[in-house]
């Protein structure tokens, strides 16, 4: 009975001691891949040239990649993250009505 007691404590504390060991470990990977921030952000911003008195506008969709701005267009990926130049917006003022 007493050997079985012991031996219940024994297991009991190498479990223990591997569950620390185990959870000690992903700690230290979750601090790395916080320490790696990624900054990425997308916004629109209206380009706008003049024709023939008329003023032609569109909506072109830039990056943020790592704190570096760029058209959507000349990035394909900013960390693991595929971008896609799917802008839907225009317009077209006559030169008069813009004051």
């Amino acid at each position: 009975m007493r050997g079985s007691v012991i031996f219940l404590l024994v297991l009991v504390g190498l479990s223990l001691f591997s569950f620390m060991a185990v959870s000690s470990g992903t700690n230290k990977d979750e601090v790395k891949q916080d320490s790696k921030s990624i900054q990425f952000k997308t916004f629109t911003s209206a380009v706008c040239e003049e024709k023939n008195n008329l003023r032609y506008c569109m909506d072109v969709l830039f990056v943020n990649c790592n704190g570096k701005i760029s058209k959507a267009s000349e990035v394909q990926d900013c960390n693991g993250f595929r971008i896609d130049n799917k802008v839907t917006g225009f317009a077209v003022f006559e030169r008069d009505s813009l004051g």
